[in-house]
């Protein structure tokens, strides 16, 4: 079974846990990354080169086998070989409850497809991503329709750049 990797901060300090991870994923494909919430989960991949991260989709948390068909399909799709999983620690670093949702969802959704998974640090990055939006003439409706994964997508940009940084 793959290593799951909890990133907290990419600093310099968690360089093994990155070149871990990086070494973890297969030579070729994508990386994904997910912005776990209780209702929906926003999706990112790279492209094949693993220098730009782009928004992709929106699962609705219905049913957890209809989450994990989506993302087998998706892995299958897109080629993906690794996942960027935002970490919702509180703002003073503690894990609170979301911690152990999104806990409980890597162990029972993304486990079982036996890719590595790296846990990032997601403290502000959905506020950053609703303040950047903010400035756009969206509707509330549009907004809240790109959120999620716009915020996976920053997360998993962070994470490609870190990872470039290592060569």
């Amino acid at each position: 079974p793959k290593k799951l990797l909890k990133l907290l901060r990419v600093t310099l300090h968690n360089n093994d846990e990155l070149a871990c991870f990086k070494a973890e994923c297969a030579a070729s494909g994508r990386i994904g990354a997910l912005d776990i919430g209780s209702k929906k989960i926003g999706v990112a991949i790279s492209d094949a080169t693993r220098l730009l991260a782009s928004p992709y989709t929106i699962l609705f948390r219905r049913s957890d086998s209809l989450v994990s068909t989506e993302l087998g399909e998706l892995i299958r799709e897109r080629q993906i070989v690794g996942w960027v999983v935002g970490w919702p620690l509180e703002l003073d670093g503690r894990e609170g409850s979301s911690c152990n949702m999104v806990r409980e969802f890597v162990t029972k959704i993304l486990e079982p497809f036996e890719l590595p998974i790296m846990l990032i640090d997601e403290r502000m990055s959905t506020a950053l991503v609703r303040r950047h939006l903010s400035y756009t003439n969206l509707t509330r409706r549009q907004k809240d329709a790109l959120d999620d994964k716009l915020a996976a997508a920053t997360l998993l940009q962070t994470v490609l750049d870190s990872i470039r940084c290592l060569q």
